[in-house]
């Protein structure tokens, strides 16, 4: 993962086409980048970012929404996965939410 401004960005590696791309997994609309090394992929990363933020500032519009603010990925064995979605799903809430409302009962 990548970090600039406080936005997130998450790479994958395309074995076809031996770049590595990602996309700002934060921001209001889809961002995307790539590169074929490690350099050039956090530069094209930080370009995509000043080039969003301008323009943001240049259309009037916030470039993260309260929602997007934090970022938080976990890993969880696919026994408790499974288990977890069930529960959420039994509850008509996301897993997302469902996993929020375990945490706020700490």
């Amino acid at each position: 993962m990548l970090n600039y401004k406080g936005f997130v960005g998450r790479l994958n590696f395309n074995p076809k086409t031996m770049l590595i791309t990602g996309e700002v997994i934060n921001a209001k609309d889809v961002l995307v980048f790539e590169g074929k090394d490690a350099k050039a992929v956090q530069d094209n990363f930080i370009s995509a970012v000043e080039d969003y933020l301008s323009f943001c500032e240049s259309n009037n519009e916030t470039p993260v929404s309260e929602e997007q603010l934090c970022y938080l990925e976990i890993v969880i064995p696919q026994e408790h996965y499974n288990q977890y979605l069930s529960a959420a799903d039994s509850e008509h809430i996301s897993l997302d939410e469902w996993i929020d409302s375990r945490l706020q009962q700490q």
